[in-house]
């Protein structure tokens, strides 16, 4: 299939892949690539991008080369694309563990004046809690806050979560009161504090927190 994709045969390699299912046969993240690439070369980006979602919600899995080929296709092509799509990129890439790639397609879609929202820099926050790296997970914060992007409860447990995993429960409360400005608290970010704060020994303090929230 590699060859009709090359070869500017994409809808050849369309109709084996149907047949290739039809009969029941598994593909792996390779032949989908091969598809993906054939369908941006044929400036088929929107169908390239069901077959993303498709892979996410089906299998097989997208891998990094799969996301290289989507970002690769938009940059060459110079294509307008909203917030909204480079958003599911970044999280796929996030989820995937790929936070770099991540990263460097957020400081593209900036680049070419297209404001990122709160769900992009949610996800991005995230990777970087999960991946330990809480100063740049910090730095995200400051940025999109400063851009007038208001932190949500997802954004906020990232962070608050992976501060008490660092053994920095004292920057979780601060985290917490800052946070309390404008968003309230749920059952997640307390349990997370709770849970850094007994893990330091810190019962009594642990102990006012749960009947804080317990209110």
């Amino acid at each position: 299939m590699n060859c009709f994709c090359r070869s500017n045969q994409v809808d050849l390699a369309l109709s084996i892949l149907g047949r290739i299912l039809k009969l029941g046969f598994h593909i792996n993240a390779v032949t989908l690539n091969n598809l993906i690439d054939g369908l941006c070369i044929k400036g088929k980006t929107d169908q390239a991008l069901r077959f993303l979602d498709d892979m996410g919600r089906n299998g097989p899995e997208p891998d990094e080369t799969t996301y290289a080929i989507i970002v690769k296709d938009w940059e060459e092509r110079s294509c307008s694309i909203d917030s909204f799509t480079y958003g599911i990129i970044i999280d796929s890439l996030c989820k995937k563990g790929l936070i770099p790639e991540g990263l460097r397609l957020h400081e593209s879609m900036s680049r070419k004046g297209v404001r990122p929202n709160v769900v992009t820099y949610t996800s991005l926050i995230h990777g970087l809690c999960n991946a330990g790296q809480m100063e740049e997970a910090l730095v995200l914060l400051k940025q999109m806050t400063s851009r007038g992007i208001q932190p949500n409860i997802f954004t906020y447990n990232s962070l608050v979560n992976c501060l008490c995993n660092l053994g920095q429960w004292k920057d979780a409360t601060v985290l917490l009161e800052k946070m309390k400005a404008g968003i309230e608290p749920n059952v997640v970010t307390y349990t997370s504090i709770i849970q850094g704060v007994c893990n330091s020994g810190q019962f009594e303090e642990a102990r006012r927190l749960l009947s804080y929230g317990a209110k």
